[in-house]
């Protein structure tokens, strides 16, 4: 992407990793597909715009440690919703794509469902991928927060390309970001702390 303030960019899922609000705030666009579109089928690849970078973030409670880890078998539909991802970029074919989810899709458990990812993007015309578990704290963010990076272009990457930015060092504690007389409706009322103890 040389000409970084030109590009377009899709994001499904809308997703909770800053990758959206990143983007808008630097004028590239704004997301326009969310998770109830897809879920509920509401749309044709066919009626997106042209965009030349899709980022998704698709669900990662069937494959979080914090979850049931069911993977694709999850009852809600979520563990599959990936491959409205493949659909969209068979058709729209962009330039680049970028997913996001929990390490925990990098676990033998799920080494099928990581396995297909991969393959079907090589499929559609984007070759190897490249992917790394990177962690938020090596960057600047004073968060212990883990997550799996997978980035590929449409006609396959450079031999030598590294998906691992330099790591940049702490300069904030996460007590320097908080206020320090938050206002009282922040707090949770006994009623609210007694069911969370039931």
């Amino acid at each position: 992407m040389s000409k970084l303030t030109k590009y377009k960019f899709s994001d499904l899922y809308e997703m909770s990793s800053g990758i959206s609000s990143s983007k808008q705030q630097a004028g590239h666009g704004s997301p326009f597909i969310s998770f109830s579109t897809v879920f509920n089928n509401y749309f044709l690849p066919e009626e997106l715009p042209d965009f030349d970078l899709f980022t998704g973030g698709f669900p990662c409670q069937p494959f979080s440690s914090a979850g049931l880890q069911l993977g694709e078998e999850d009852k809600y539909g979520r563990g599959t919703l990936f491959y409205h991802i493949i659909r969209i970029c068979a058709i729209k074919k962009p330039e680049y794509i970028l997913l996001e989810n929990v390490k925990g899709l990098t676990q033998k458990k799920f080494s099928s469902t990581f396995k297909t990812i991969q393959d079907s993007l090589k499929e559609i015309g984007y070759g190897d991928i490249a992917y790394a578990v990177l962690n938020s704290k090596d960057y600047g963010i004073p968060q212990n927060r883990e997550r799996l990076w997978m980035f590929a272009k449409f006609g396959g990457l450079p031999s030598n390309f590294n998906i691992v930015p330099p790591k940049t060092p702490l300069t904030r504690k996460f007590g320097d970001l908080l206020d320090s007389n938050p206002p009282e409706y922040l707090y949770l009322s006994e009623k609210q702390i007694a069911h969370l103890k039931e």
